[in-house]
Order: C-alpha cells, then structure tokens, then sequence
C-alpha cells in the first residue's frame, strides 16, 4: 500500500487490531494512525492487540489513537489535515467513499473477502475520481518441504481476500 515512515494513516475498522498494529509498525514513530470504529469492543480489544505486542517488545509508541465513530460521518479535515492513506477492513467502504469531502492527494486500501464487493467498491471510485485502481487477489496455500523434494500440497485449503488499492489526486 506503499504506507512508508511518516505516513499519516485514517484506518477504517479497527476489528481485533491486527491491522492497526502493522499500520502502527509500519508509520514509525513519526507517522500516525487514526483507527475509527463504531464498536467500543474492538476499540478495546485492538488496544490491548498493540499494547501486548509493544510490551513484550519492550517497545512504546504514541503514534495512534482510536476514534469511535460511524465510518459514513468521517470529516478527514476535523481528523488531520496529514492524512496520506485510507485503510480499510469494513463490509461496505464504497459508503465512506461516497461520504467522504477528501480535496488532497489520498491512497486508497481497502481489504474485502468477496469480489462482489470488490466489483462495487471499485465502481464507486471510479465515480468519485480515484485514478491508478488496481486489485489483487491473495491466495494462501501450504508447500511440503522435505529434503530435496519441495513442492506445493496438493490439495489447496487456503482463505482467499482481495485488496484494491487506488489514489485520488488533486
């Protein structure tokens, strides 16, 4: 998603907090990460995801804050005036696009399980003028390796999801 040291980050969906905290790692001490959710819970629950990684780590960061909210209600500008990427990991985030009053440079990421979804986030970009859309599909497999013999197992049991990403330039 080329988040890189410094980047300011308005993550959509703070679930387990998982993704907050790559995002967390990923920005450096001189970055920042916003995590909305409207759900206390998972507010609570990503919290205590970064603390106990930080702490084992014998690390500290204060590079992020969690903001309950409805994802539709979103002002970036009352957020920050920083932000450079979107992240998401919600059922609907073509909604948080249509919301959103975004007048600067942004990337876009958004994470989904199903191509329907996909199909309908990446129409609605192109109609609020994102440019650059690309998608791709993860796939997750397990390979057997012992000795010489390195291979993939036959029968694949793997999760797949997909990630658009795409920038809105001004």
């Amino acid at each position: 998603g080329d988040i890189w040291i410094g980047s300011v980050v308005l993550e959509i969906g703070s679930g387990s907090g998982a993704l907050t905290l790559a995002l967390v790692l990923s920005v450096g001490d001189t970055g920042y990460v916003y995590s909305v959710d409207n759900n206390s819970k998972n507010q609570h629950r990503a919290s205590k995801t970064i603390e106990r990684f930080l702490h084992i780590k014998n690390m500290t960061s204060r590079n992020y804050e969690f903001i309950k909210k409805e994802a539709e209600d979103i002002d970036i500008s009352k957020i920050s005036s920083n932000i450079s990427h979107i992240v998401t990991d919600i059922p609907e985030p073509w909604d948080v696009v249509k919301s959103l009053k975004n007048k600067k440079t942004i990337k876009w990421i958004s994470y989904l399980p199903n191509i329907s979804q996909v199909q309908l986030l990446n129409e609605t970009l192109v109609e609020s003028g994102y440019e650059n859309i690309y998608i791709k599909e993860i796939l997750e497999r397990e390979w057997k390796v012992k000795g010489k013999v390195v291979r993939p197992e036959h029968s694949m049991k793997g999760h797949t999801g997909f990630i658009v990403f795409a920038d809105y330039l001004v």
